[in-house]
């Protein structure tokens, strides 16, 4: 009998150890329940192409990988061994998954929560000012109106950047080819009053939707979409993801199309542009909302290019040189094969990509480079993540390619903020000082940690017993036979 792969209802389990804390390190060992010895593993992926290591070890927050397909074989199931990083027990089972209670088959579909359209809403639409939009006149032949969306956020100055530094405007765009003679416009329209967003038209109590209204034809029009590119031609490549959008006109029924388009990039020789296609329907002078499914084309003996902005986009094409007003709003992706589904709120503050910048700049910002921490007691590799130990006052950085003591590319803004920081000779960099930190780092130069990190004495700006001293400044202390009762030893940990 063939396998086959299955999603359970939960793609990803958390487990506690015997103190009630999530078993961080933890393990869940995965076997044949015919023969213990033998490992039955779990895939990342529904054709059981890629499994999961056994045992699989669990993350900071005691969780398993994600999402877990299971595989069916009609010989055996699964015994599952939980434990703690220690290798205490914490759970078994036998002959998962269990086959009872609902139904007859062992594991029921998962429905995935996300909506990979973020700002799917335009809870905003002026990035910088996070403001409305006003009505916007659109010219030929241009991209405009770029909204936060998929892969947007914030920079350090409180500007929104895209997720790429090569050119992929990412987020959302309204996109027009042709009809330089047009009289169009596009703008994104508060919902107020009874009957648009109350109680459910359009669906959800959407804020404000997205308008492309066309008041004279002119010349012709060969594209009017409003767009969400999302970086990386990989994404969702084989699979089914179920689109779903609401959609009004104030004519009769107009007709647009849904595309999906696998666009490999720039640079070297990629392949051209995958474009999967479907209706999408303008209902007359009501709400309607509309789900269907589409299957993304494998990118396999694709070529992508080398310039890193490959991408995949959702385009929502208007009705072509069609006189009235089209709107949009509740636009939303799901992975797997649904029904005509209810709009699955993710707003900009939820984008995934924007959660793990903001996390990282806040980090950054309570604990800049260089910032240094005295601990009395060992930490264990996960308490120091992103901090590097300072031994020995013989301890040098550098590049990869170079023959520093700590060396790779993890340690080079630590390296060019102590270049920035303290002289030569207090930070000695061999070869002697270039034009920058970063062209010294480049050109594989070690640098000597400063030599005041060990064995020092902390000693505050200003005025102190040691003298009156600025930053940077350093002091010098000899002490006399009996001057000190006692000497607390540290580990010296310095931010990356």
């Amino acid at each position: 009998m063939a396998s086959t792969f299955s999603l359970a209802p939960s793609p990803k389990w958390y487990f506690f150890d015997s103190f009630g804390k999530p078993a961080a390190g933890g393990f869940m060992i995965t076997r044949s329940s015919l023969d213990r010895t033998t490992p039955k593993f779990i895939f990342s992926d529904p054709f059981g192409l890629n499994p999961y290591t056994d045992p699989m070890q669990l993350d900071d927050s005691g969780g398993t990988k994600c999402p877990m397909y299971w595989e069916f074989n009609g010989i055996d199931l699964y015994y599952l061994l939980v434990t703690d990083k220690f290798g205490n027990k914490i759970c078994e089972v036998d002959n998962f998954p269990l086959i009872g209670g609902g139904g007859v088959t062992p594991i029921t579909a998962n429905i995935d929560i996300e909506n990979h359209l973020v700002n799917g809403q335009f809870i905003f639409i002026d990035a910088n000012n996070e403001t409305d939009s006003v009505l916007t006149p659109v010219p030929a032949d241009s991209v405009t109106h770029m909204a936060p969306g998929s892969g947007f956020f914030k920079d350090l100055n409180g500007n929104y950047v895209r997720t790429t530094d090569s050119g992929v405007q990412a987020g959302w765009t309204f996109q027009k080819s042709g009809g330089d003679t047009a009289t169009d416009t596009i703008s994104f329209v508060a919902v107020t009053g009874i009957g648009e967003g109350f109680p459910n038209s359009p669906s959800a109590n959407a804020t404000r939707y997205f308008r492309y209204q066309l008041s004279a034809i002119g010349s012709l029009i060969t594209d009017a979409a409003w767009v969400d590119t999302i970086p990386n031609v990989e994404t969702f490549q084989n699979e089914i993801l179920t689109v779903s959008v609401d959609t009004r006109a104030n004519i009769g029924v107009g007709i647009g199309e849904l595309q999906i388009v696998q666009n490999f990039g720039t640079g070297g020789v990629p392949s051209a542009p995958v474009i999967t296609t479907h209706v999408l329907n303008f209902t007359a002078n009501a709400w309607g909302r509309q789900s269907f499914q589409i299957t993304v084309p494998t990118i396999a003996t694709k070529s992508k290019g080398t310039n890193l902005d490959d991408f995949v986009a959702f385009r929502f094409v208007n009705p072509l040189n069609t006189l009235g007003s089209f709107d949009q709003v509740n636009h939303q992706v799901q992975r797997g094969t649904f029904g005509v589904t209810p709009y699955i709120e993710q707003t900009y503050a939820q984008d995934q990509y924007k959660v793990l910048i903001d996390l990282a700049t806040t980090g950054n910002a309570i604990h800049p480079v260089g910032e240094l921490k005295y601990v009395s007691t060992n930490l264990t590799p996960r308490d120091i993540q992103g901090w590097v130990a300072i031994n020995d006052i013989g301890d040098t950085l550098g590049s990869a390619a170079s023959t520093a003591f700590r060396a790779g590319i993890i340690y080079k803004n630590l390296y060019v903020a102590w270049w920035n920081t303290f002289n030569d000779s207090e930070c000695p960099v061999t070869g002697g000082r270039g034009a920058s930190g970063e062209a010294d780092f480049n050109a594989n130069k070690e640098m000597l940690i400063p030599r005041h990190l060990l064995g020092a004495i902390i000693v505050g700006q200003g005025q102190s017993i040691y003298g009156n001293h600025a930053f940077g400044d350093f002091v010098d202390v000899a002490f006399s036979s009996g001057s000190i009762s006692a000497l607390l030893y540290f580990n010296l940990y310095v931010k990356l």
